[in-house]
């Protein structure tokens, strides 16, 4: 027991012997660096700057390690600076986002002249959607609608045969004269008949390029005119010819005459010899209708019709122009 009190009594003196002096190191508001050393007791001193007075805790009885005191005044002279440094920082961040967010607007800003990129381009709808949804459109009626897509297929698809032969059907339907052609003639007639025949070409213009449709046998004679055998018309008691000059109708096996389902643009209305009149078509307008689609626009007898159109679909193929 005695030997406890005793090494209580040495640890008791040596705390009190020990070297309670410990430097402190406090930074002013001015600037200036208040240093001194700690005692045991607390007290007040005041910086040699400013005059500002700062309270100092005494000393602790306990021993101390190197890490406890405070920095030495190189590091708290950066710490003063690292709140600047990175308010700095962070500003130059928010400016450089803001930057990025203005030139993105800029180069997707609608007024700019983009190409359309591949994923655009991929979205075009495929030759034969095309098809569908003109054919839909041909069998509801809706020829303008129909002559639209097809002309936007042909300009994605250029090379596709089909679309191609399909949009000429259909841009003749679009096309078709609002009057039968022996009115056209009988207003020819009365300029003839009043002396007023320069006025016709003039007059005329509303029809040219105006298509017709044609159903009726197609006969070649050993000259190689094409004619049809059994359609007549008149305007009046005057004979109208038609004149078959269709490049379309050279291409196809008509040895023996054939019904034939095709349309034609108006070149002109003329006087023919013997009293009768010509009606003239554009020797490039040629169409043989190979599409049921076109022809429920036109309704006709589609039944009646499909050999028609299978036969002179078999001649496209034949001749190269549809695959």
């Amino acid at each position: 027991m005695q030997k406890i009190l005793a090494r209580l009594r040495d640890g008791w003196h040596s705390l009190r012997l020990r070297d309670l002096s410990v430097p402190f190191n406090l930074p002013c508001s001015c600037g200036q660096l208040v240093q001194g050393q700690r005692s045991c007791r607390a007290f007040l001193v005041q910086c040699p700057a400013c005059g500002q007075s700062y309270f100092i805790f005494p000393a602790s009885p306990w021993p101390h390690s190197v890490d406890e005191r405070l920095p030495p005044p190189a590091i708290q002279r950066l710490r003063f600076w690292l709140k600047p440094l990175a308010a700095g920082l962070v500003t130059l961040i928010v400016v450089a986002l803001g930057l990025s967010w203005f030139i993105s607007v800029l180069l997707h800003s609608p007024d700019r002249d983009i190409r359309p990129s591949a994923s655009h381009t991929a979205e075009t709808p495929t030759a034969s959607q095309f098809l569908s949804q003109a054919r839909q459109s041909l069998q509801r009626g809706h020829l303008d609608q129909a002559h639209k897509l097809l002309s936007q297929a042909l300009q994605a698809h250029p090379g596709d045969l089909e679309v191609r032969h399909l949009q000429r059907q259909a841009a003749l339907l679009a096309d078709l004269l609002d009057r039968p052609l022996q009115e056209i003639v009988e207003q020819a007639q009365l300029l003839q008949m009043r002396g007023q025949w320069a006025d016709w070409d003039r007059q005329f213009a509303r029809y040219r390029n105006r298509a017709v449709l044609l159903d009726d046998v197609v006969r070649r004679d050993a000259q190689g005119r094409h004619s049809l055998a059994t359609l007549e018309l008149l305007a009046g008691d005057q004979l109208i010819h038609l004149d078959l000059n269709l490049k379309v109708l050279e291409w196809l096996n008509l040895d023996e005459p054939r019904r034939l389902l095709l349309g034609a643009r108006l070149r002109a209305v003329r006087p023919g010899g013997a009293g009768g009149w010509i009606v003239e078509f554009e020797p490039d307008s040629g169409v043989l209708f190979t599409d049921e689609a076109a022809v429920a626009a036109c309704e006709l007898p589609l039944e009646d019709l499909k050999p028609v159109l299978h036969w002179q679909r078999e001649e496209l193929l034949r001749l190269g122009q549809l695959r």
